[in-house]
């Protein structure tokens, strides 16, 4: 009986900003706590305004959605894996194979590393950010290494 082996394929790799996402935890409680408590108490003293529960509870909302706001700071991720890469953005998620992606580019002076793409297009990938510094270069070169290791096939 024959012998079968495997070829161990790579786990997949996670990339998240640091420095963003630990703006966006912190920011997000303080905007929702200032605004909640400016809410419940703008009634309690004598401003010279007359102001109603619906003002408060509008207060409120816009202490969530800011809060909200902040917390898409924390969306960025590559999930890297041996069939391509899996890009979140603040917004927007796509998943590219290897086969679409012609490089992987951090220019200078840019916050962002891209995928080159064909056709001279290219895709953010938010999550490797310059401001990360040396979290930064470890993270491109997983990806780079990811994807030398996915074109040698």
């Amino acid at each position: 009986m024959a012998e079968q082996t495997e070829t161990a394929t790579p786990a997949a790799v996670v990339i998240r900003p640091h420095l963003v996402r630990i703006i966006g935890f912190t920011l997000a409680p303080i905007l929702f706590l200032a605004f909640a408590s400016a809410g419940i108490f703008m009634r309690a003293t004598y401003t010279g305004a007359h102001f109603r529960i619906s003002d408060q509870v509008a207060m409120v909302i816009v202490g969530v959605l800011l809060a909200a706001g902040a917390l898409v700071l924390t969306r960025p991720r590559l999930i890297i894996d041996a069939d391509g890469v899996d890009v979140r953005g603040f917004v927007a998620r796509k998943r590219l194979s290897w086969q679409e992606i012609l490089g992987v580019s951090f220019p200078d002076k840019a916050y962002f590393a891209k995928l080159d793409l064909p056709h001279d297009e290219h895709y953010p990938a938010v999550a490797i950010q310059s401001w990360d510094g040396p979290r930064a270069v470890k993270a491109i070169r997983v990806l780079r290494e990811r994807y030398a290791a996915a074109h040698a096939e």
